[in-house]
């Protein structure tokens, strides 16, 4: 069995734990697919001796593109787990938190919320 990889959802926790989000955009060179199985967690470095990373949830990649940020739209903005941001104020935020230009390639990763196995 492929273990699922963590990937940090920091800036969404409260959407991840609400479930209001479906789709989240990436930048970096980790490629994702359809299928693929993802632990979201709470951050994934800076850990303290004896610290680990929190699961939030367990999420099924639907389907995962590249494309420029900037052609984000406001229903994607609510995809997105920000619905009162329109797409400067979306664009504007990444940018910050990823050290990214509007214009740069992120992948959008479309995902469904898996229920435990056990």
């Amino acid at each position: 069995r492929i273990m699922p990889v963590n990937v940090s959802f920091a800036l969404t926790k409260p959407q991840i734990l609400a479930q209001t989000n479906t789709v989240t955009r990436r930048s970096g060179t980790r490629q994702y697919h359809a299928g693929q199985l993802i632990n979201a967690v709470d951050r994934v470095m800076g850990f303290k001796k004896g610290e680990h990373p929190v699961r939030l949830a367990l999420l099924r990649v639907v389907s995962a593109r590249w494309e420029p940020l900037n052609v984000i739209t406001h229903e994607e903005c609510i995809l997105e787990g920000f619905p009162d941001y329109g797409p400067q104020g979306f664009i504007a935020m990444y940018c910050r938190a990823n050290k990214v230009k509007p214009d740069s390639l992120v992948q959008r990763i479309a995902f469904e919320y898996v229920e435990e196995p056990f």
